[in-house]
């Protein structure tokens, strides 16, 4: 996937999907890191886990819930506040060597042979029902993706969900190893590390301060300087795209924008309030900054 043409971005007026980033929460752990966290799994205040709840998780799933519980401690979200909110699990190729196990044995073995465990725990729906749990959440939970572009998918089904006029509210998790585990080795003797960024989305909002995504369509979205490049990318993105863009900057405002498979594009801006104050309320436009922008290999993300 190529950078953007221009080191200038410019942010449209046109009609798009946007929501408010109102938590996240983002973290990378090698397998010795999630063993600790499966045998000592701290959760936050008013979240009370039952023993033994990590037992049979995926790596991918205990990821997930350190990232979620991350975001609720940064943000002082109370454990309680979260009984009708969606859940997405987007993760990267979950399962994937524990099914290769489970085939050779049950090859050898017949049906005796395959854990039961495999499918609650190593499938698509895994990592959303396990937050569903931990959360007490009675809304939807579903899984996204599940290949190479699966935080992509999440993203785009995410941004869908949310609508002001309920309100609804979204937690999007992605999840996956980079780089991708060797299934003959135990993960504990390879250089990896299990990859995890969950995201709390809610409507837009005047008086919000924070992270804003948005969708926009291709003919949408262009360049101060120069129009963007209408050819489709041959490459998702990648959670761990999105990880570096929301990580610490030093000061000043920021934005970040990629091309997607559809041939739409997504972008995270900071956003400054409003002195208008109405609540939760979806914006008819999309509003933005120009800013100087950097190459940072792929897409481009613009600081000013």
């Amino acid at each position: 996937m190529k950078p953007f043409p221009s080191p200038q971005m410019k942010a449209t007026t046109a009609p798009c999907l946007e929501c408010d980033v109102l938590a996240f929460g983002s973290v990378s752990l090698t397998p010795q890191e999630l063993q600790q966290l499966r045998q000592n799994f701290k959760a936050p205040e008013g979240i009370k886990l039952p023993q033994g709840f990590f037992k049979h998780a995926s790596e991918q799933t205990i990821a997930a819930l350190a990232a979620v519980f991350q975001a609720m401690t940064r943000q002082g979200l109370a454990a309680n506040t979260f009984a009708d909110w969606y859940v997405l699990g987007a993760p990267r190729f979950i399962g994937r060597a524990a099914m290769a196990g489970a085939l050779t044995k049950f090859k050898i073995e017949g049906a005796w042979g395959v854990s039961p465990h495999l499918i609650p725990h190593r499938s698509l729906h895994s990592i959303s029902g396990a937050i569903s749990q931990a959360l007490k959440i009675h809304g939807p939970n579903f899984g996204i993706g599940g290949g190479r572009s699966s935080a992509e998918e999440g993203l785009l089904t995410s941004a869908t969900l949310v609508d002001a006029s309920r309100p609804t509210a979204v937690w999007i998790v992605m999840t996956g190893w980079d780089p991708e585990p060797e299934i003959t080795t135990p993960n504990i003797g390879q250089n990896i590390a299990c990859n995890a960024l969950a995201l709390a989305l809610v409507p837009i909002r005047a008086d919000f301060q924070g992270w804003r995504m948005r969708i926009t369509r291709p003919e949408d979205f262009g360049y101060s300087t120069e129009p963007v490049n209408k050819q489709r990318v041959s490459e998702p993105l990648s959670l761990e795209q999105v990880q570096w863009a929301l990580a610490p900057m030093s000061n000043g405002k920021f934005m970040a924008g990629w091309p997607l498979l559809n041939g739409g594009y997504l972008t995270l801006e900071q956003i400054l309030p409003s002195p208008v104050k109405n609540g939760w309320a979806r914006g008819p436009h999309c509003n933005g900054t120009n800013g100087t922008g950097k190459t940072a290999g792929i897409g481009t993300e613009a600081k000013s």
